[in-house]
């Protein structure tokens, strides 16, 4: 069936107009894990009709996963989760050119994951080395982003803020971030998604945490998607105001 790209995105059109459907289309945006958070952030980002995207993660789907992570299902076990993310994004955009990276990423290969070069991305690494390596490659390149933080250990949904690194708080996952990052000479300037609410493991008791550690961070299906559409939707209004 020959769908036309006016036709899938008619309803974008009549909120943003031809030509925020033109910028939308002739953007390149980056995303950085597929996980709960990153899978969220590229299905908004996909469904909005973005041109051109990059897709960035090294990990194949577990069955813990399917609690909260979008590409995560019965069937989609042991797969890698860009060769589903590809999948996914022609699935709504047929149309979407994609340059995709099954690679664990570091200082050595990130030239060749910016290449070319996106307009914005997406940060929804969950763990804090590479996180503080790809947000300072990425400031330094000049490519704007919304780095997501901590979605483990929280249930309110309310709580989710948006605020410059340098004016986040509560989350350990920031408060490191922002430490490693000072060591660089980068105090302000990125966006960040982060929640307010205390994580859980403040109320367990040492042995209880420890136990609960040691099976993974424990979560919820709606928070890391909150967070992930997001981010998405963030880059999608500085695309249309350009």
């Amino acid at each position: 069936m020959n769908i036309h790209f006016s036709d899938i995105h008619q309803r974008t059109i009549l909120l943003t107009g031809k030509e925020g459907l033109e910028k939308l289309k002739n953007s390149h945006v980056a995303i950085f894990g597929l996980g709960g958070v990153g899978g969220y952030a590229l299905e908004a980002i996909a469904r909005a009709g973005v041109g051109t995207i990059t897709i960035v993660d090294y990990d194949s789907v577990e069955s813990s996963n399917i609690n909260r992570q979008v590409l995560a299902t019965i069937h989609t076990l042991k797969k890698l989760k860009t060769d589903l993310a590809e999948e996914r994004i022609l699935s709504v955009n047929p149309e979407a050119k994609i340059y995709k990276h099954s690679v664990y990423i570091s200082e050595e290969n990130l030239h060749l994951l910016t290449e070319p070069p996106p307009q914005y991305a997406i940060d929804a690494i969950d763990t804090v080395k590479s996180k503080v390596v790809l947000l300072e490659h990425l400031y330094n390149k000049g490519i704007t982003v919304v780095s997501c933080m901590g979605a483990g250990l929280r249930l309110n949904p309310l709580k989710i803020r948006c605020e410059d690194i340098s004016k986040t708080h509560t989350c350990p996952l920031a408060k490191a971030v922002r430490s490693e990052l000072k060591k660089k000479g980068i105090h302000k300037g990125i966006i960040c998604i982060f929640s307010e609410e205390p994580p859980k493991q403040k109320v367990l008791k040492s042995d209880e945490f420890v136990t609960n550690f040691n099976k993974g961070i424990g979560s919820i299906s709606y928070l890391p998607g909150i967070i992930g559409l997001t981010a998405g939707g963030i880059i999608i209004q500085k695309i249309l105001k350009e």
